[in-house]
């Protein structure tokens, strides 16, 4: 008989159908080839492209930020950020716009492109360490700056991975999006209010998860400052989260020892999945600190979900998911596989 789990302490359902588990070989992912054009993404075409903000080149034995021209674009880059040719959010509303109904408002934000790799045929789950610590060193300067004070009108920054067409990718080359909102997401919301909801005598809710589940049957791996878990109500066979293992609510404030780590633990955890399933759809999300807008503050933490199965009508009609594979034996796999990519790591036979 399935089991019905809810969310650590958000109100999300999921049923866990043991008579539906399957085994890694038995996701049987039929990927559609996209149709190769003109890669935007790709060295040689930063004109196609808006100026990038910043671009970081290796010159001379280092790392250098340089940044686009109009008239001139930085080229032998490693990493490129720069404002989305066509983004979800705008900062100016159209004029025919102006007149918003008082149920809804412009959507106002800021919609950059990050481009980790100059590699057309990059797959995440092959990084390198490097390239996951070029990465979130990005990613901690762009989260900086968005929720600094010379920045108006962001409320919340989102950071997000689309790996495969059916994740929403509608550019092969890896690339990693930041979206900015005026206001707090509802995901982001629920789960504060959530945190308020239980009262955990002064203790942080997400740190009373990683306690609990330290050493227990969804604890995947652990390094020096991370831990990663498949959660109890994982709606996602396969879905892990990495969270600090100390408390820390600030991604912004990353030490440069805990980003080495943070680049080697998705390094290991997305080899593991690759080692697990392949090179599968998925989704990668940061849950992070509303920095600017409320005093409440997250545990920021990282939550990866592979798309394995469709939802259909009973998600999408009553909220309630179903997952194949339970947590625990999803923990069980990839930590094996987890445990195999740190040996390889560190030449471990």
């Amino acid at each position: 008989m399935g089991e019905i789990r809810k969310d650590y302490f958000v109100d999300r359902w999921v049923i866990i159908e043991p008579r539906r588990a399957k085994r890694p070989s038995d996701f049987k992912i039929v990927k559609e080839e996209q149709e190769e054009g003109i890669c935007y993404f790709c060295p040689g075409n930063e004109h196609l492209t808006p100026p990038s903000i910043y671009s970081i080149i290796y010159e001379n034995n280092m790392y250098i930020k340089k940044q686009d021209s109009d008239e001139e674009r930085v080229k032998n880059w490693t990493v490129r950020v720069f404002p989305n040719k066509y983004p979800i959010v705008s900062l100016e509303p159209e004029s025919e716009h102006t007149n918003y109904p008082t149920e809804s408002e412009p959507a106002y934000g800021h919609h950059y492109i990050i481009v980790p790799t100059p590699t057309h045929d990059d797959k995440f789950i092959n990084f390198s360490k490097e390239q996951w610590a070029g990465l979130i060193n990005v990613l901690n300067d762009m989260v900086q700056y968005l929720y600094g004070n010379k920045v108006k009108g962001v409320g919340y920054v989102s950071i997000f991975i689309n790996n495969g067409k059916e994740a929403g990718v509608s550019i092969k080359h890896p690339h990693v999006q930041i979206v900015t909102t005026q206001n707090i997401p509802p995901p982001i919301s629920n789960e504060i209010s959530g945190l308020e909801r239980h009262p955990t005598f002064g203790r942080c809710l997400h740190c009373n998860i990683i306690r609990s589940e330290t050493g227990g049957p969804r604890n995947i791996y652990s390094s020096k400052h991370f831990i990663a878990i498949t959660p109890w109500a994982s709606f996602n066979p396969y879905e892990f989260w990495i969270y600090p293992i100390k408390h820390e609510t600030k991604f912004s404030e990353i030490s440069a020892d805990k980003v080495d780590d943070l680049a080697q633990m998705l390094k290991i955890m997305m080899g593991a999945l690759g080692a697990t399933v392949g090179d599968i759809p998925f989704n990668l999300v940061f849950h992070i600190s509303p920095e600017k807008r409320t005093t409440k503050q997250l545990h920021w933490h990282i939550e990866v979900y592979p798309r394995l199965t469709t939802y259909a009508g009973l998600e999408l009609g009553s909220g309630i998911y179903v997952n194949p594979v339970p947590p625990e034996q999803a923990c069980s796999v990839l930590g094996v596989a987890a445990r195999k990519e740190h040996a390889k790591m560190y030449g471990i036979e």
